[in-house]
């Protein structure tokens, strides 16, 4: 099967033939109704605390969600639009606010998920029957930032709570399962009794195994005071048969870390630079490293060190010659360590006015 996220993607995985989709706008919106731009849809009703998100906009009126569809093999003929005496008889289905596709030769892909939910990071459980999301589908769901892990069969029905609850302390996404389908690889960070303590609060990676059953507690394999597994390019991308690769802020670095179900890491890629994509197959690792100097190279894992495939770096070095930041540590006033980094222009000093 096939699976992608086109909003905030966590990666693809290939499962056959299979393709995850996001659900479709309110309709009405975004270019959904012929002759009314953006700048003239109705007036919005606010009447939550989240209907907005950085980057992102308005969410309410278009929550993600997945949709399943089963491709035709790529050696099949391609669809063609119809001609001539050809068009008679072609009518198509009318749209459906539940499905993407039927149309032009696309094939329909039922929605999963809630209507009115925001269910995003898809992935195929190993069988491929049913689909796991993260979601936050418990009633009071618009006061905390409580997230949890549902699967819903790929058929079709009602989803089912896999990981977290309404009363639980922490928040779990980004299911990922191991190449060996016998592990279930989540993030999690603890938000307290509230459900609302995210303040200096770091992301861990938790496992289960796949076969537990429903409310089962997933171990807590890495520590949150050392390292964070949530960023902005935060991933997990399965490693081996039975670990998975994630990405681990720390000290203003992105290491890449393996992680085994019994909680062993391993830094692959350390030091002062940034990975935020890896793959790995049959012992080969590639990874999108960020440095001061190459921003976003490819870049292939050999005996330890790194092996950058791709210069896209070039122009911009002959251009503007980067500077390179120095690390820094210094003593609070409460006597705890402030770390950081510090960028120095070339060149003399500026001139200092008192």
């Amino acid at each position: 099967m096939l699976l992608l996220e086109w909003m905030n993607s966590c990666g693809p995985a290939t499962r056959g033939s299979w393709l995850s989709l996001p659900g479709c706008p309110e309709e009405g919106r975004y270019g959904t109704l012929d002759g009314v731009p953006t700048d003239r849809e109705d007036p919005r009703l606010i009447a939550g605390n989240k209907y907005q998100a950085n980057g992102l906009g308005y969410t309410q009126d278009r929550p993600r969600g997945s949709t399943c569809s089963k491709f035709p093999p790529s050696r099949e003929d391609p669809w063609l639009e119809p001609r001539g005496r050809a068009v008679t008889g072609t009518e198509e289905d009318p749209r459906d606010s539940r499905a993407l596709g039927g149309r032009r030769g696309i094939p329909r892909a039922p929605l999963l998920t809630p209507m009115d939910a925001d269910c995003h990071q898809p992935e195929f459980t190993p069988d491929g029957e049913r689909v796991y999301f993260t979601a936050a589908l418990h009633a009071g769901e618009d006061s905390d930032l409580r997230t949890m892990v549902y699967g819903v069969p790929v058929a079709g029905g009602a989803p089912v709570l896999v990981v977290g609850g309404p009363e639980s302390p922490r928040a779990w996404s980004r299911p990922r399962f191991s190449r060996d389908g016998r592990t279930l690889f989540l993030l999690t960070v603890y938000l307290g009794e509230s459900g609302l303590d995210f303040v200096g609060r770091a992301t861990a990676i938790a496992a289960l195994e796949a076969d537990a059953k429903p409310g089962a507690e997933p171990r807590v394999l890495t520590d949150p005071v050392t390292s964070d597994y949530e960023a902005p390019w935060g991933f997990l991308e399965p490693f081996g048969q039975g670990s998975v690769m994630a990405s681990a802020r720390v000290r203003g670095c992105g290491e890449l870390h393996a992680i085994s179900p019994e909680g062993r890491i391993d830094v692959l890629v350390r030091g002062p630079r940034v990975v935020s994509a890896a793959a790995e197959r049959e012992g080969v690792t590639v990874a999108v490293v960020s440095e001061a100097t190459h921003p976003m190279e490819l870049a292939r894992l050999a005996e330890g060190r790194l092996v950058r495939l791709t210069d896209f770096a070039r122009p911009l070095i002959a251009a503007a010659t980067p500077v390179e930041p120095r690390e820094l540590t210094v003593q609070g006033e409460d006597s705890n360590d402030i770390h950081g980094w510090v960028f120095v222009p070339k060149g003399e000093a500026p001139i200092r006015f008192c």
